[in-house]
């Protein structure tokens, strides 16, 4: 029981980052969002944790991509409420004529079901690393449909 103690205050005391954005409908595209680990950024990203939520049930691709998205900026804030001082954005992108234009097929790393009261792309315990220039893609699978996502990560030294 003292170790289970001590692993909790061990996590509490650690700092994170969460990342949330939100894509809001648009006629013809479907809806993208990502968090992206700059090349110039000089650190690996752990992200260990994705929830992904949509208005109307529907599958949601994800896999990483080196294809930057140029949309609206999320916020990110650390787990602490303070403002995040890193390189890593959070962008949503409604201007996607296919639902490959930023995730390919074959960068598709998984699909998910998702619903209107969240879900998570993986299990706990699981993760993915983000190299500098890379980013964790979400895209929904539907045209004119919304998308909403929170990323939690940390920023690991090279």
């Amino acid at each position: 029981m003292v170790g289970i103690a001590h692993s909790l205050l061990k996590d509490a005391a650690h700092i994170f980052n969460v990342a949330s954005s939100e894509q809001a409908a648009t006629a013809s595209d479907f809806s993208n969002i990502q968090l992206f680990n700059p090349a110039t950024s000089g650190k690996n990203v752990l992200v260990d944790g994705v929830m992904v939520s949509v208005d109307d049930p529907d599958t949601v691709r994800w896999g990483l991509t080196e294809t930057e998205l140029d949309g609206t900026a999320g916020v990110i804030k650390t787990n602490r409420g303070g403002a995040y001082g890193g390189d890593v954005e959070i962008t949503a992108e409604a201007d996607s004529p296919t639902a490959t234009t930023y995730l390919a097929a074959a960068d598709t790393l998984g699909r998910v079901s998702a619903g209107d009261e969240g879900t998570p792309l993986w299990s706990q315990g699981k993760f993915v690393i983000l190299p500098p220039g890379f980013g964790l893609t979400i895209v929904k699978q539907t045209v004119n449909e919304a998308l909403y996502a929170t990323f939690t990560f940390s920023e690991l030294d090279e």
